[in-house]
């Protein structure tokens, strides 16, 4: 009896209708790509042609502890514009956010802030298809997790950048451009090609890090094919190549190549979780000059030092969303870019975005980001592990104005050694409270079809 049970659990598990796996960004594709993900926002949040013009007001607490400079207490506001507009088409979808704004710490003073993120999707003909995506993001450490974009999935983990990022109070630009070309051989099976693009810019880095923070381009290529083997389960491969270079006062170049194995399983249009895994092998580069004596003369001599090894590609994802809940999240164990460190680092990242409708006025949010990053640099080293997690909570006081309590919790260890500037590491580790309330006044107008 028990054998029975089992058996008819398992039919039903793969006998899903095909016809309702679906991508949960792109819904005339069949499965999403690479480990690809959906919005965290519930079901029941409109989906409609629609343009959005607002304005918020917010106010933070900021209280910081580190080995450095002990305790501080600190406050901040910001003033924050903002646009979206969101078309789905039979043959097109787009959706762009956009928030310019205006922000006054006590530490880091006034700041013109700017957060940006584009999607664009274009059936170019019955079996190929277009996608551009960009984001950028302007803002201080005091912010994150602020604006939850309910709107945006994080994509697929082939070219994301690091989102753990070694900062404290420090001025952070990022932007991440991706584009892919998608081809639909079949029902079954889907084929593409696409590459990205992103930078991170540090400034106005506080003195209490004891560390520099170093700017970084970074670029992916890669070729993929997913087939599906029974029902909803699909399996793919996917052969990628990176290049990741430290600017600014350090030169250090990267290059990794890997090749990953996806299994996916998505039963329906909102739900999806993947399995991927694979080797990748780096080889990196790093300048810097020793300086000599001739005669009483400073000589610098230029030196590259190279290294390279073997690593391994894994990780998982997964996303759900139903009339009330929304939630999705990814593991990545990974070759990366620096997120402040010099070349590339061994990277571990979780992120989980948790979203729920409590009633027709009270939305809850919660996020958590780890990240655990190593440099692969036997010239600068380096290493820092973060863990942070926000919650808010969203009240509709009308149908325009709304008011958001948030608070946030963080903690950042580091440590540094430079072969080249002395002996002995440098640890440090930093805990943070953030605190704020947010007043926003929005005004949707539908878009024609």
């Amino acid at each position: 009896m028990k054998r029975f049970l089992l058996l008819v659990f398992l039919s039903g598990w793969f006998a899903v209708s095909p016809a309702r796996a679906q991508n949960p960004n792109t819904p005339w594709l069949p499965v999403g790509l690479n480990g690809e993900t959906g919005p965290v926002g519930n079901l029941g949040q409109s989906e409609e042609n629609d343009l959005t013009l607002g304005l918020s007001v917010s106010g933070a607490y900021y209280g910081a502890s580190s080995t450095n400079t002990g305790q501080e207490d600190l406050g901040s506001y910001s003033v924050a514009p903002n646009l979206a507009i969101t078309e789905n088409r039979p043959r097109t979808s787009f959706a762009l956010r956009y928030s310019p704004g205006y922000a006054d710490t006590q530490q880091t003073g006034s700041t013109l802030t700017q957060n940006l993120v584009a999607n664009f999707q274009f059936r170019i003909s019955e079996k190929l298809t277009l996608q551009v995506g960009e984001r950028y993001l302007r803002t201080n450490s005091w912010f994150p997790g602020l604006d939850a974009n309910s709107t945006a999935g994080p994509g697929n983990v082939i070219q994301q950048p690091n989102q753990s990022v070694l900062t404290t109070e420090t001025l952070i630009a990022n932007n991440f451009t991706n584009l892919n070309l998608v081809y639909q051989a079949s029902d079954s099976t889907v084929a593409g090609v696409g590459g990205s693009f992103n930078t991170g810019n540090f400034s106005n880095v506080v003195t209490a890090l004891n560390q520099s923070l170093f700017d970084n381009n970074a670029g992916t290529a890669s070729v993929y094919v997913q087939h599906r083997v029974q029902g909803n389960n699909w399996l793919g491969i996917t052969g990628s190549v990176q290049r990741i270079v430290t600017t600014g006062g350090v030169k250090e170049g990267a290059d990794n190549a890997s090749v990953q194995l996806f299994y996916t399983f998505a039963p329906s249009a909102h739900t999806s979780l993947s399995l991927f895994a694979g080797p990748s092998y780096f080889t990196s580069q790093a300048e810097t000059e020793i300086i000599i004596s001739i005669l009483g003369v400073p000589v610098p001599i230029p030196v590259t030092i190279p290294s390279k090894g073997w690593g391994a590609n894994g990780g998982a994802t997964a996303g759900w969303r139903s009339q009330r809940t929304g939630v999705n999240a990814v593991y990545t164990h990974r070759i990366s870019d620096g997120g402040g460190l010099t070349g590339a680092t061994r990277s571990d990242g979780v992120t989980i975005n948790f979203r729920r409708q409590l009633s027709e006025r009270w939305t809850a949010n919660t996020m958590m980001l780890y990240g655990k990053d190593n440099s692969v640099s036997i010239l600068y080293g380096g290493s820092f592990r973060m863990i942070t997690g926000t919650a808010s909570l969203n009240w509709m006081l009308t149908r325009n104005l709304s008011a958001v309590l948030s608070y946030g919790r963080d903690h950042l260890s580091n440590s540094f050694d430079s072969t080249l500037s002395g002996p002995g590491i440098t640890a440090q580790t930093f805990d943070d409270n953030r605190a704020w309330v947010s007043i926003s006044y929005q005004f949707t107008r539908p878009l024609g079809r």
